[in-house]
C-alpha cells in the first residue's frame, strides 16, 4: 500500500487502493463486472503492450537517426583527406591499410564494384579506426 502524501491530499493511487481494499471482489466477480461494462482486459492489455512497443520503437529510431547524423557528419569530415584521390589511388590506399594492419584483413572484400564515394567512405572509417586504436 502507498504511504499518504505529506500535504494531506490523497493521490489517485491512494484513493484507488482504499477503494480496492474496501470492496473485496473475487477474480470471477471482477471479470463479470468488466464484461458487463464491455471491457475486455486481455484486449486492453494487448493494445497497451502494442502501444508501448510502438513508443519504444520510435524512441530507438530517434536515437539511431541522431547517431546516424553524427556519424555522417564525422565521415564527411574524414573523407576530405581522400577527396583528391582517383580510383587507382583509393584502391592502393586500401591495399596499404590491408598490408599494415593485418587485423583488418577480414573486413576486406573485392572493391572493384564499389563507387569512388564508397571507397572514400571506407578509407575514412578505416583511418578513424586505426587512429582510435593508436590512442589506446
Amino acid at each position: 500500500m502507498t504511504t499518504p502524501s505529506p500535504n494531506g491530499q490523497r493521490s489517485f493511487a491512494e484513493r484507488f487502493e482504499s477503494v480496492d481494499d474496501s470492496v473485496p471482489l473475487s477474480l470471477e466477480e471482477a471479470k463479470a463486472i468488466l464484461a458487463d461494462a464491455g471491457v475486455d482486459p486481455a484486449a486492453g492489455m494487448k493494445r497497451l503492450l502494442a502501444e508501448m512497443d510502438n513508443i519504444d520503437a520510435a524512441a530507438r529510431q530517434q536515437r539511431f537517426a541522431k547517431a546516424e547524423v553524427a556519424r555522417q557528419r564525422e565521415l564527411s569530415r574524414l573523407e576530405k583527406g581522400f577527396e583528391g584521390l582517383g580510383r587507382a589511388e583509393l584502391l592502393q590506399q586500401l591495399d596499404i591499410f590491408r598490408t599494415n594492419h593485418p587485423e583488418l584483413r577480414a573486413n576486406f572484400r573485392s572493391f572493384q564494384g564499389s563507387s569512388d564515394d564508397e571507397l572514400r567512405s571506407l578509407l575514412a572509417e578505416l583511418e578513424e579506426l586505426i587512429r582510435r586504436d593508436g590512442e589506446k
